[in-house]
């Protein structure tokens, strides 16, 4: 039922984890912070379609090679 997993798989999956509950708890406040820094929110949408696409590429490049 259960699949037996490596040490290092493990601890990858934990890490891999806490980098996502990490960026789930500071993205909320990034618009804040833009706003605070001046920027309109235009361009606070640029910014952030920006990281999107950015993290989308760096996806396929890093998988598709």
């Amino acid at each position: 039922m259960w699949k037996k997993i490596d040490k290092t798989t493990f601890e990858l999956s934990i890490f891999y984890m806490a980098i996502y509950i990490a960026m789930a708890s500071i993205n909320p406040f990034l618009i804040l912070f833009y706003q605070q820094k001046g920027l309109t929110f235009a361009q606070i949408g640029i910014a952030s379609a920006a990281f999107s696409i950015v993290g989308v590429f760096t996806q396929l490049r890093i998988y598709h090679g």
